[in-house]
């Protein structure tokens, strides 16, 4: 059934016959995120000609979705927290505990050795980020890495990536989208693009496929893991399995599609992710009785089960205005989807204290429909905002960097 799906896929993908202008390349990497950018970015610098492929209108990818940070091991602004005792081998540990055993150890090894020299490459490219105490995902040490201002990290990741990319001669074609890899001798010896202007053929001596998972392709998910059917995936639309269609179709070995990384706190209306910093400030999860349910800075997977297993498969998660006041990200989230009662656009005063079960459930009476809105108290201001979890993005390598 899975092969049906893709071979549907790349049917659909290559259209009708036309004709094929070729040009030459040293390297084509397929897919402008954060993985593509920065290699583009490492083949140029060894003296490549490097053509960026992106199907969308600009560079981004999952990765501009990403809120929270970036998580490193042994940095220098644990040193000067005094943070000890972490280490590339711990960093490892907690990803396989996160990920259920069932990581590829090496891939895990690959992105933690590397952890803290990607940090630092990141930082000279201007992309300056500061140690987060956060106890999201049960880390054995704080290792969170996220912008200084408080705003979202995978934005900021992706104008630096994208600036230096342009300044290092990389040739980043937008609306150019890889339809199929050209393969000689039983080797990729280039790729097709369909443009809004027509086909054409790139010669590389080398192809990079950093195309992300197949969260938006609703059909291949279905196929893969049932139980997700129905369920909305957020984040990048472009997510649609372009690079696995074309990579199967010339051969490859496809692995873990099942893999599916099922992300909390969606908000009910609009599928708009709400980030995870709330829970790691203090924000908790109650469902429609006022009760908690979970444990809030526990694992993506697990927290989004107890939040699909409450009544309308949703729950609220309920902060106060001091976790608001310092989250820049939710306070353009609030601003854009005007969360806040029409009549009151101070959205949520300052307050003393943070929301605590007891003081939380005794006072508020949720709306019959799932919503949003805010609710007043002589001491504090308390904002409720309509979750579920949903499908997110796949994860071959559970426990991603960058989230």
């Amino acid at each position: 059934m899975k092969e049906t799906v893709l071979a549907a896929a790349l049917a659909l993908s290559l259209g009708s016959p036309s004709a094929f202008a070729a040009e030459t390349a040293d390297v084509v990497v397929v897919g402008a995120g954060a993985a593509g950018l920065s290699a583009s970015i490492g083949a140029a610098a060894r003296g490549a000609k490097v053509i960026l492929l992106e199907k969308t209108t600009d560079a981004g990818g999952n990765t501009a979705f990403a809120k929270l940070g970036l998580n490193a091991a042994a940095t220098p602004d644990q040193a000067a927290a005094r943070i000890t005792g972490d280490s590339p081998t711990l960093f490892a540990a907690d990803t396989i505990r996160y990920g259920h055993q069932i990581n590829d150890a090496a891939l895990v090894r690959a992105m933690t050795v590397t952890s803290a020299p990607a940090l630092a490459w990141l930082e000279t490219l201007g992309a300056k980020l500061c140690l987060r105490i956060t106890p999201v995902g049960s880390e054995e040490r704080p290792r969170l890495m996220a912008p200084c201002d408080g705003t979202a990290v995978g934005p900021r990741l992706i104008q630096v990536l994208k600036a230096k990319a342009l300044q290092s001669q990389v040739d980043l074609r937008t609306q150019a989208r890889a339809t199929k890899l050209i393969l000689a001798d039983q080797k990729v010896s280039g790729i097709e693009v369909q443009t809004p202007k027509g086909r054409y053929q790139i010669k590389a001596k080398a192809v990079v496929l950093a195309t992300g998972g197949f969260a938006a392709y609703s059909a291949l998910v279905n196929q893969v893991h049932p139980s997700l059917k129905g369920i909305a995936p957020v984040g990048f639309r472009g997510a649609t399995g372009d690079g696995l269609v074309i990579a199967r179709a010339a051969g490859a070995l496809l692995l873990d599609l099942d893999q599916l990384e099922i992300r909390p706190t969606v908000s009910v209306k609009g599928n708009v992710p709400i980030e995870e910093a709330l829970r790691a400030r203090g924000g908790i999860l109650l469902n429609k009785s006022g009760k908690r349910f979970t444990d809030e800075t526990g694992i993506r997977d697990i927290v989004s089960q107890d939040i699909l297993k409450q009544s309308g498969h949703s729950a609220y998660l309920v902060i106060d205005s001091e976790i608001f006041d310092a989250d820049k990200a939710l306070q353009t989230y609030v601003a854009q989807r005007k969360h806040a009662p029409s009549s009151d656009r101070r959205y949520f005063p300052t307050v003393n204290h943070r929301p605590d079960s007891s003081g939380v459930t005794s006072s508020i009476n949720f709306p019959s429909a799932v919503s949003d809105g805010t609710v007043f108290f002589p001491s504090r201001t308390v904002a409720f905002f309509a979750v579920t979890g949903t499908g997110s993005a796949i994860r071959p390598c559970p426990e991603t960097q960058i989230r």
